[in-house]
């Protein structure tokens, strides 16, 4: 599984490479003094085929990098929400969330944004 990093990489090599063939790509980061990548020819298709998808996902989060699947925000309201009582919490008490301090807040906002108990989020996501 490739983090977005190591996508971001690939495309990098491949600007830097103009007309390596896919299956040289992989050999490549197989190969690299820094840590292997392990990936096939058809991985590298997807990757080239996404480009402007992943270039603009690490560009509008510069914290997306590390993941493996892109962050799907379902409420924006309560994020955003969630992401200001953090930030207070953090600044300004010097407090640090925990994970069930978080599924509270959520859940205290999600009430107060009157988001349907359908639509609310039921795992620690």
């Amino acid at each position: 599984n490739l983090t977005l990093y190591d996508k971001v990489q690939i495309l990098d090599f491949i600007d830097k490479n103009p007309g390596i063939a896919q299956h040289r790509i992989c050999e490549h980061f197989a190969n690299r003094p820094q840590g292997a990548l392990i990936f096939t020819q058809a991985t590298v298709s997807r990757i080239t085929r996404d480009r402007n998808q992943l270039l603009d996902r690490a560009e509008s989060n510069p914290n997306a990098l590390s993941s493996k699947r892109p962050r799907v925000v379902t409420r924006p309201d309560v994020e955003r929400a969630l992401y200001l009582w953090v930030q207070h919490l953090n600044g300004e008490l010097g407090e640090t969330a925990s994970g069930p301090m978080l599924e509270a807040k959520r859940l205290e906002f999600e009430k107060a944004f009157n988001v349907q108990e359908e639509e609310r989020l039921t795992g620690r996501g």
